[in-house]
């Protein structure tokens, strides 16, 4: 609780500067993204919705059997071995025109990879995410998803931050589970809100 209530003090400057210069919520569902190659994941975000989603591909759900149901149909993110490399972590950044940004939630779940990365089985997995300012750290948090024993299909998890993950200029996503590279974690619905310089 002193972690969240210290995050929040030094936030409250930054904030109030930003009310003054250019605040914008946000909600990334992906849905309004053509997707070239629907069932496969070959397709990078790059910028979107002013963040540099970096690691992060797109891929159309609607297209394929997938094991985690989205929050919004047909797209969503999608992060993995061939997004990421085996550093198996995917990051957000501020895109032109944009100081800084505070992660509010958002949906994940994980299946097993496949060639096309969203048609496999749900799986288990976890992410450490980890929210910087100036290259300090000034957030960690630890997030699992863990569906229902047999299923083919689970629903996303939602993850709310507790103002921990604010003013920051970068977010960082690490796969943590022991088979990472044969795990692709699906995004939806992610919510933030942007602060302009």
């Amino acid at each position: 609780m002193k972690n969240v209530l210290a995050a929040a003090a030094l936030a409250l400057p930054a904030f109030a500067h930003a009310a003054s210069t250019g605040f914008q919520q946000q909600q990334a569902t992906f849905d309004d993204i053509t997707v070239t190659v629907p069932v496969a994941s070959l397709q990078a975000i790059d910028t979107y919705q002013y963040l540099l989603w970096t690691g992060f591909d797109v891929i159309d759900v609607s297209l394929a059997p997938t094991g985690v149901a989205p929050q919004s149909e047909p797209n969503v993110a999608v992060q993995y071995l061939l997004t990421t490399g085996t550093s198996n972590t995917a990051s957000l950044t501020p895109a032109t025109g944009v100081s800084y940004f505070a992660l509010q939630s958002f949906y994940f779940g994980c299946v097993a990879s496949s060639q096309e990365t969203a048609a496999g089985l749900p799986i288990a997995c976890s992410l450490t995410l980890t929210g910087k300012r100036g290259g300090e750290t000034i957030a960690t948090q630890e997030v699992s998803f863990d569906p229902s024993e047999l299923a083919l299909t689970s629903n996303m998890t939602k993850v709310v931050f507790a103002g921990s993950f604010q003013a920051v200029d970068e977010v960082t996503f690490e796969q943590t589970a022991v088979l990472a590279t044969a795990i692709s974690v699906m995004y939806d619905e992610v919510s933030y809100a942007t602060f302009a310089a």
